[in-house]
Protein backbone atom coordinates (compact mmCIF):
# COMPACT_ATOMS: atom_id res chain seq x y z
CA UNK A 1 0.00 0.00 0.00
CA UNK A 2 3.34 2.42 0.30
CA UNK A 3 3.17 3.78 -2.92
CA UNK A 4 6.77 4.52 -3.25
CA UNK A 5 9.35 2.41 -2.93
CA UNK A 6 13.27 3.82 -3.00
CA UNK A 7 15.94 2.49 -4.96
CA UNK A 8 19.73 3.73 -4.46
CA UNK A 9 21.92 4.56 -7.24
CA UNK A 10 25.35 5.65 -6.53
CA UNK A 11 24.18 7.06 -3.44
CA UNK A 12 21.16 8.69 -4.84
CA UNK A 13 17.87 8.16 -3.94
CA UNK A 14 15.31 7.29 -6.25
CA UNK A 15 11.72 7.02 -5.66
CA UNK A 16 9.65 4.25 -7.58
CA UNK A 17 6.08 3.40 -7.26
CA UNK A 18 4.46 0.16 -6.89
CA UNK A 19 4.48 -0.13 -10.29
CA UNK A 20 7.98 0.46 -11.23
CA UNK A 21 7.40 3.86 -12.57
CA UNK A 22 9.80 6.70 -11.20
CA UNK A 23 7.64 8.74 -8.94
CA UNK A 24 8.60 11.97 -10.81
CA UNK A 25 7.33 14.87 -8.08
CA UNK A 26 9.08 13.69 -5.74
CA UNK A 27 12.23 12.77 -7.37
CA UNK A 28 12.12 16.26 -8.60
CA UNK A 29 11.25 17.79 -5.14
CA UNK A 30 14.06 16.11 -3.66
CA UNK A 31 16.81 17.03 -6.63
CA UNK A 32 15.45 20.86 -6.42
CA UNK A 33 16.81 20.76 -2.57
CA UNK A 34 20.12 19.82 -1.16
CA UNK A 35 19.10 17.39 1.04
CA UNK A 36 21.11 14.93 2.76
CA UNK A 37 20.53 10.86 1.84
CA UNK A 38 18.78 10.59 5.38
CA UNK A 39 16.61 13.58 4.47
CA UNK A 40 15.06 12.84 1.58
CA UNK A 41 14.72 9.53 2.90
CA UNK A 42 12.50 10.65 5.99
CA UNK A 43 11.05 13.37 3.22
CA UNK A 44 9.90 10.40 0.99
CA UNK A 45 8.26 8.18 4.10
CA UNK A 46 6.13 11.24 4.48
CA UNK A 47 5.29 11.69 0.66
CA UNK A 48 4.80 8.57 0.80
CA UNK A 49 2.16 8.39 3.89
CA UNK A 50 0.32 11.23 1.75
CA UNK A 51 -0.36 8.92 -1.23
CA UNK A 52 -1.72 6.62 0.66
CA UNK A 53 -3.91 9.18 2.72
CA UNK A 54 -4.86 10.16 -1.13
CA UNK A 55 -5.93 6.65 -2.09
CA UNK A 56 -7.82 6.13 1.25
CA UNK A 57 -9.98 8.97 0.50
CA UNK A 58 -9.80 8.76 -2.72
CA UNK A 59 -7.95 11.85 -4.11
CA UNK A 60 -7.27 11.44 -7.40
CA UNK A 61 -4.27 13.19 -9.45
CA UNK A 62 -3.23 15.20 -6.82
CA UNK A 63 0.39 16.07 -8.22
CA UNK A 64 -1.18 16.96 -11.20
CA UNK A 65 -3.95 18.88 -9.92
CA UNK A 66 -1.78 21.31 -7.81
CA UNK A 67 0.94 21.35 -10.59
CA UNK A 68 -1.65 22.57 -13.53
CA UNK A 69 -5.23 22.35 -11.45
CA UNK A 70 -7.20 24.30 -9.36
CA UNK A 71 -5.31 22.38 -6.43
CA UNK A 72 -6.65 20.30 -4.00
CA UNK A 73 -9.76 21.29 -2.03
CA UNK A 74 -10.32 22.59 1.78
CA UNK A 75 -11.49 19.13 2.50
CA UNK A 76 -8.92 17.02 0.94
CA UNK A 77 -6.35 19.03 2.21
CA UNK A 78 -7.96 18.23 5.90
CA UNK A 79 -8.26 15.18 5.55
CA UNK A 80 -4.52 14.66 4.67
CA UNK A 81 -3.28 16.58 7.25
CA UNK A 82 -5.88 14.72 9.63
CA UNK A 83 -3.88 11.46 8.29
CA UNK A 84 -0.73 12.57 8.94
CA UNK A 85 -0.94 12.73 12.79
CA UNK A 86 -1.26 8.73 12.49
CA UNK A 87 1.35 6.14 12.25
CA UNK A 88 2.03 4.14 8.82
CA UNK A 89 1.06 0.82 10.19
CA UNK A 90 -2.32 2.27 11.53
CA UNK A 91 -2.82 3.72 7.60
CA UNK A 92 -2.29 0.04 6.06
CA UNK A 93 -4.10 -1.40 8.59
CA UNK A 94 -7.34 0.88 7.18
CA UNK A 95 -6.64 0.29 4.18
CA UNK A 96 -6.65 -3.78 4.23
CA UNK A 97 -10.24 -3.03 5.70
CA UNK A 98 -11.44 -0.49 3.46
CA UNK A 99 -10.53 -2.69 0.73
CA UNK A 100 -12.06 -5.56 2.12
CA UNK A 101 -15.08 -4.15 1.74
CA UNK A 102 -15.16 -2.71 5.55
CA UNK A 103 -18.52 0.16 5.86
CA UNK A 104 -16.07 3.46 5.44
CA UNK A 105 -17.42 5.12 8.46
CA UNK A 106 -16.46 1.87 11.12
CA UNK A 107 -13.29 2.00 8.96
CA UNK A 108 -13.00 5.68 10.14
CA UNK A 109 -14.11 5.61 13.80
CA UNK A 110 -11.51 2.66 14.29
CA UNK A 111 -8.75 4.70 12.89
CA UNK A 112 -9.87 7.94 14.96
CA UNK A 113 -9.02 5.82 18.28
CA UNK A 114 -5.87 5.08 17.29
CA UNK A 115 -2.69 6.11 18.71
CA UNK A 116 -1.50 9.48 17.85
CA UNK A 117 2.21 10.31 16.79
CA UNK A 118 4.98 12.65 18.81
CA UNK A 119 4.65 15.98 18.72
CA UNK A 120 7.53 16.73 17.27
CA UNK A 121 6.92 13.64 14.65
CA UNK A 122 3.51 15.83 13.47
CA UNK A 123 5.81 18.80 12.57
CA UNK A 124 7.78 17.48 10.43
CA UNK A 125 5.37 15.58 8.47
CA UNK A 126 3.29 18.59 8.22
CA UNK A 127 6.38 20.55 7.35
CA UNK A 128 7.38 18.23 4.32
CA UNK A 129 3.46 18.03 3.23
CA UNK A 130 3.90 21.84 3.28
CA UNK A 131 6.70 22.15 1.58
CA UNK A 132 5.80 19.37 -1.08
CA UNK A 133 2.47 20.55 -2.05
CA UNK A 134 3.91 24.45 -2.42
CA UNK A 135 6.80 22.93 -4.45
CA UNK A 136 4.35 21.22 -6.67
CA UNK A 137 2.45 24.80 -7.19
CA UNK A 138 5.41 26.80 -8.13
CA UNK A 139 7.02 24.33 -10.52
CA UNK A 140 3.26 24.37 -12.25
CA UNK A 141 3.33 28.51 -12.03
CA UNK A 142 6.37 27.98 -13.95
CA UNK A 143 4.99 25.65 -17.06
CA UNK A 144 1.74 27.60 -17.03
CA UNK A 145 3.11 30.59 -18.10
CA UNK A 146 2.96 29.30 -21.60
CA UNK A 147 -0.62 28.81 -21.50
CA UNK A 148 -3.51 31.45 -21.73
CA UNK A 149 -5.57 31.25 -18.77
CA UNK A 150 -8.63 33.62 -17.39
CA UNK A 151 -7.48 35.78 -14.02
CA UNK A 152 -10.33 33.42 -11.98
CA UNK A 153 -7.98 30.33 -12.63
CA UNK A 154 -4.71 31.84 -10.80
CA UNK A 155 -7.16 33.91 -8.41
CA UNK A 156 -7.60 29.80 -7.71
CA UNK A 157 -4.49 28.59 -7.51
CA UNK A 158 -3.29 31.10 -5.60
CA UNK A 159 -6.56 30.41 -3.22
CA UNK A 160 -5.11 26.94 -3.16
CA UNK A 161 -1.69 27.82 -2.30
CA UNK A 162 -2.95 30.11 0.91
CA UNK A 163 -5.09 26.96 2.04
CA UNK A 164 -1.76 24.61 1.94
CA UNK A 165 0.24 27.29 4.17
CA UNK A 166 -2.97 27.14 6.60
CA UNK A 167 -3.90 24.01 6.76
CA UNK A 168 -0.26 22.30 7.24
CA UNK A 169 0.83 24.57 10.00
CA UNK A 170 3.18 22.69 11.89
CA UNK A 171 2.58 22.45 15.69
CA UNK A 172 4.56 24.30 18.21
CA UNK A 173 7.29 22.01 19.63
CA UNK A 174 8.97 22.44 23.24
CA UNK A 175 12.56 21.36 22.78
CA UNK A 176 14.19 19.62 25.18
CA UNK A 177 17.02 21.01 27.18
CA UNK A 178 19.91 19.86 25.69
CA UNK A 179 22.46 17.64 27.33
CA UNK A 180 21.71 15.19 30.22
CA UNK A 181 19.82 16.44 33.22
CA UNK A 182 22.01 13.85 35.74
CA UNK A 183 24.15 16.02 37.97
CA UNK A 184 28.03 16.45 37.03
CA UNK A 185 29.23 14.63 39.94
CA UNK A 186 26.76 11.62 39.34
CA UNK A 187 28.32 11.36 35.85
CA UNK A 188 31.96 11.43 37.68
CA UNK A 189 31.13 8.22 39.35
CA UNK A 190 29.44 6.76 36.71
CA UNK A 191 32.48 7.24 34.35
CA UNK A 192 34.84 5.98 37.21
CA UNK A 193 32.42 2.95 37.75
CA UNK A 194 32.49 2.01 33.54
CA UNK A 195 36.36 2.19 33.70
CA UNK A 196 37.02 -1.01 36.76
CA UNK A 197 33.73 -2.59 37.17
CA UNK A 198 33.93 -6.80 37.23
CA UNK A 199 30.95 -7.46 34.36
CA UNK A 200 30.29 -10.99 36.48
CA UNK A 201 29.67 -8.72 39.80
CA UNK A 202 26.40 -7.15 38.01
CA UNK A 203 25.10 -9.83 36.00
CA UNK A 204 25.07 -13.61 37.43
CA UNK A 205 25.68 -15.60 33.56
CA UNK A 206 29.12 -15.58 32.30
CA UNK A 207 27.42 -15.11 28.63
CA UNK A 208 24.93 -12.43 29.65
CA UNK A 209 27.61 -10.52 31.44
CA UNK A 210 29.93 -10.63 28.08
CA UNK A 211 26.99 -9.51 25.92
CA UNK A 212 25.94 -6.57 28.06
CA UNK A 213 29.72 -5.43 28.54
CA UNK A 214 30.28 -5.70 24.92
CA UNK A 215 27.41 -3.84 24.44
CA UNK A 216 28.04 -1.01 27.13
CA UNK A 217 31.46 -0.46 25.88
CA UNK A 218 30.79 -0.09 22.55
CA UNK A 219 28.78 2.71 23.54
CA UNK A 220 30.98 4.34 26.86
CA UNK A 221 34.08 3.57 24.11
CA UNK A 222 33.10 3.94 20.98
CA UNK A 223 30.05 6.53 21.43
CA UNK A 224 27.50 3.89 19.60
CA UNK A 225 23.78 5.19 20.07
CA UNK A 226 21.59 2.05 21.53
CA UNK A 227 19.82 1.16 18.52
CA UNK A 228 23.33 1.07 16.47
CA UNK A 229 24.39 -1.33 18.51
CA UNK A 230 21.33 -3.85 18.45
CA UNK A 231 21.42 -3.38 14.20
CA UNK A 232 24.85 -4.70 14.07
CA UNK A 233 25.08 -7.65 11.85
CA UNK A 234 28.04 -10.27 11.83
CA UNK A 235 28.59 -8.17 8.45
CA UNK A 236 29.36 -4.94 10.29
CA UNK A 237 32.81 -6.24 11.54
CA UNK A 238 35.80 -5.77 9.58
CA UNK A 239 38.50 -7.79 11.30
CA UNK A 240 41.17 -6.43 8.66
CA UNK A 241 41.08 -2.89 9.90
CA UNK A 242 39.60 -3.79 13.55
CA UNK A 243 36.94 -1.46 13.20
CA UNK A 244 32.66 -2.09 13.14
CA UNK A 245 30.46 -0.36 10.49
CA UNK A 246 27.19 1.14 10.88
CA UNK A 247 24.87 0.64 8.91
CA UNK A 248 21.66 2.42 8.34
CA UNK A 249 18.70 -0.30 8.41
CA UNK A 250 16.18 1.53 9.72
CA UNK A 251 14.11 0.92 5.80
CA UNK A 252 14.88 -3.03 5.74
CA UNK A 253 11.48 -4.86 6.53
CA UNK A 254 13.47 -8.14 7.25
CA UNK A 255 14.21 -7.14 11.35
CA UNK A 256 12.31 -9.95 13.31
CA UNK A 257 11.41 -7.27 16.05
CA UNK A 258 8.81 -5.67 14.21
CA UNK A 259 7.08 -2.72 15.36
CA UNK A 260 9.70 -2.90 18.06
CA UNK A 261 12.68 -2.63 15.72
CA UNK A 262 15.04 0.31 16.98
CA UNK A 263 14.11 2.93 15.61
CA UNK A 264 17.16 5.28 16.76
CA UNK A 265 19.16 7.64 14.75
CA UNK A 266 21.81 6.27 12.69
CA UNK A 267 24.39 7.65 10.19
CA UNK A 268 26.46 5.52 8.47
CA UNK A 269 30.23 5.56 9.53
CA UNK A 270 33.36 3.33 10.41
CA UNK A 271 33.80 3.07 14.00
CA UNK A 272 37.48 2.26 15.03
CA UNK A 273 37.55 -0.13 18.39
CA UNK A 274 39.84 0.02 21.35
CA UNK A 275 42.00 -3.51 21.73
CA UNK A 276 40.62 -4.36 24.81
CA UNK A 277 36.88 -3.85 23.44
CA UNK A 278 37.48 -5.94 20.29
CA UNK A 279 39.17 -9.13 21.73
CA UNK A 280 35.69 -9.35 24.17
CA UNK A 281 33.60 -8.55 21.13
CA UNK A 282 35.12 -11.20 19.23
CA UNK A 283 34.80 -13.52 22.53
CA UNK A 284 31.16 -12.88 22.36
CA UNK A 285 30.90 -13.23 18.42
CA UNK A 286 32.06 -17.13 19.03
CA UNK A 287 29.30 -17.12 21.36
CA UNK A 288 26.56 -15.99 19.34
CA UNK A 289 28.03 -18.46 16.61
CA UNK A 290 27.47 -21.15 19.62
CA UNK A 291 23.40 -19.74 19.72
CA UNK A 292 23.06 -20.26 16.64
CA UNK A 293 24.42 -23.86 16.50
CA UNK A 294 22.32 -24.59 19.45
CA UNK A 295 18.88 -23.36 17.74
CA UNK A 296 20.07 -25.61 14.88
CA UNK A 297 20.30 -28.53 16.74
CA UNK A 298 16.92 -27.55 18.45
CA UNK A 299 15.15 -27.19 14.98
CA UNK A 300 14.61 -23.86 15.78
CA UNK A 301 16.25 -22.54 12.35
CA UNK A 302 13.27 -19.94 12.03
CA UNK A 303 14.77 -17.89 14.85
CA UNK A 304 18.85 -17.90 13.68
CA UNK A 305 19.58 -14.36 11.99
CA UNK A 306 22.94 -12.55 11.71
CA UNK A 307 21.98 -9.95 14.35
CA UNK A 308 25.24 -9.84 16.56
CA UNK A 309 23.33 -9.34 19.81
CA UNK A 310 20.61 -11.88 21.02
CA UNK A 311 18.14 -12.83 23.77
CA UNK A 312 20.15 -16.07 25.80
CA UNK A 313 17.14 -16.73 28.09
CA UNK A 314 16.41 -20.29 27.33
CA UNK A 315 13.55 -20.31 29.05
CA UNK A 316 11.52 -17.76 26.72
CA UNK A 317 10.56 -17.83 23.09
CA UNK A 318 12.95 -15.28 23.09
CA UNK A 319 16.15 -17.50 23.00
CA UNK A 320 18.28 -16.33 19.69
CA UNK A 321 15.85 -13.87 18.22
CA UNK A 322 17.57 -9.94 18.16
CA UNK A 323 17.82 -8.24 21.39
CA UNK A 324 15.02 -5.86 22.20
CA UNK A 325 16.08 -2.00 23.56
CA UNK A 326 13.78 -2.58 26.83
CA UNK A 327 16.39 -5.65 27.23
CA UNK A 328 19.29 -3.17 27.30
CA UNK A 329 17.25 -0.74 29.41
CA UNK A 330 16.70 -3.52 32.01
CA UNK A 331 20.83 -4.47 31.63
CA UNK A 332 21.42 -1.04 32.49
CA UNK A 333 19.11 -0.23 35.36
CA UNK A 334 21.74 -3.16 36.97
CA UNK A 335 24.31 -0.73 36.77
CA UNK A 336 22.79 1.93 38.30
CA UNK A 337 21.90 -0.24 41.02
CA UNK A 338 25.81 -1.55 41.30
CA UNK A 339 26.80 2.18 41.21
CA UNK A 340 24.54 3.08 44.48
CA UNK A 341 23.37 6.16 42.58
CA UNK A 342 19.40 7.34 42.20
CA UNK A 343 19.74 9.02 39.33
CA UNK A 344 17.44 8.55 35.63
CA UNK A 345 18.64 8.09 32.29
CA UNK A 346 19.29 5.09 30.57
CA UNK A 347 22.37 4.17 28.75
CA UNK A 348 22.52 6.74 26.66
CA UNK A 349 24.12 8.12 29.08
CA UNK A 350 27.13 6.59 27.79
CA UNK A 351 27.67 7.78 24.72
CA UNK A 352 27.05 11.19 26.79
CA UNK A 353 30.67 10.25 28.33
CA UNK A 354 32.03 8.80 25.50
CA UNK A 355 31.61 12.17 24.06
CA UNK A 356 33.05 14.19 27.02
CA UNK A 357 36.04 12.40 26.99
CA UNK A 358 36.76 12.06 23.84
CA UNK A 359 36.70 15.90 23.57
CA UNK A 360 38.86 15.81 26.63
CA UNK A 361 41.42 13.92 25.51
CA UNK A 362 42.17 15.71 22.60
CA UNK A 363 42.43 18.99 24.34
CA UNK A 364 45.14 17.57 26.18
CA UNK A 365 47.38 16.71 23.39
CA UNK A 366 46.44 20.15 22.14
CA UNK A 367 43.91 20.13 19.29
CA UNK A 368 42.09 23.11 18.00
CA UNK A 369 38.04 23.41 18.95
CA UNK A 370 36.88 23.26 15.23
CA UNK A 371 39.00 19.89 14.29
CA UNK A 372 37.95 18.39 17.65
CA UNK A 373 34.28 19.55 16.68
CA UNK A 374 34.75 17.80 13.28
CA UNK A 375 36.41 14.52 14.69
CA UNK A 376 33.30 14.38 17.28
CA UNK A 377 30.81 14.58 14.60
CA UNK A 378 32.33 11.91 12.73
CA UNK A 379 32.64 9.47 14.84
CA UNK A 380 29.69 10.12 16.72
CA UNK A 381 27.33 10.35 13.75
CA UNK A 382 25.80 13.68 13.94
CA UNK A 383 24.00 14.75 11.46
CA UNK A 384 25.69 17.85 9.31
CA UNK A 385 23.59 20.55 10.81
CA UNK A 386 23.20 19.20 14.53
CA UNK A 387 24.82 21.41 17.33
CA UNK A 388 25.48 18.36 19.66
CA UNK A 389 29.64 18.32 18.77
CA UNK A 390 29.60 22.37 19.39
CA UNK A 391 27.75 21.57 22.29
CA UNK A 392 30.17 19.03 23.80
CA UNK A 393 33.47 20.69 22.39
CA UNK A 394 32.44 24.31 24.15
CA UNK A 395 31.25 22.68 27.20
CA UNK A 396 34.29 20.29 27.87
CA UNK A 397 37.01 22.92 26.64
CA UNK A 398 35.49 25.39 29.43
CA UNK A 399 35.46 22.93 31.91
CA UNK A 400 39.13 22.32 31.08
CA UNK A 401 40.30 25.72 31.42
CA UNK A 402 38.03 26.49 34.56
CA UNK A 403 39.92 23.64 36.16
CA UNK A 404 43.37 25.25 35.06
CA UNK A 405 42.39 28.70 36.40
CA UNK A 406 41.37 26.89 39.53
CA UNK A 407 44.73 25.06 39.96
CA UNK A 408 46.82 28.41 38.86
CA UNK A 409 45.00 30.14 41.70
CA UNK A 410 45.43 27.54 44.00
CA UNK A 411 49.60 28.02 43.29
CA UNK A 412 49.51 31.57 43.20
CA UNK A 413 48.00 31.70 47.15
CA UNK A 414 50.01 29.06 47.98
CA UNK A 415 53.38 31.49 46.91
CA UNK A 416 51.41 34.46 48.77
CA UNK A 417 51.46 32.57 51.62
CA UNK A 418 54.94 31.26 51.54
CA UNK A 419 55.91 34.43 51.07
CA UNK A 420 54.02 36.15 54.06
CA UNK A 421 55.50 33.31 56.16
CA UNK A 422 58.86 34.18 54.97
CA UNK A 423 58.83 38.14 55.43
CA UNK A 424 56.98 37.27 58.78
CA UNK A 425 59.86 35.33 59.77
Amino acid sequence: YFMLKLKFYDGDVIPVRENGDVALGPLEFILCNPFSLETAKAYLRTISQIESLCQFFEIDDYEDRLSYEEGLSQQELADINWGLQFSAKDLKKQLDAKCAGVDFSLVFKGWDAGKRVSAGELARRKLVAREYFQHLMKIGDKCLRNHVCPPSFYEERSEAYRRIADMFEPPKVVKKRKGTQVPLEDLDTLEEFMEKYAPSAVWKSEEVALRNEVIFDLQFRCGLRRGECLILQFADIDTKNTLIRITDRRDEEVDPRGIYAPGAKTYERPVYVPAAVWKKLLEWREVKEDVDNELFDLGLNDRQNDYLFVSLDRRQKSFGKPLSLVSVNKAFAHIKSATSLDFSGGSHLLRHLAAMRFVRVRVDKGHDRESITQELREQFGWAPKSEMPFYYTNREITRRNNEMMETEDEQYMQRMLDRQRKDDF
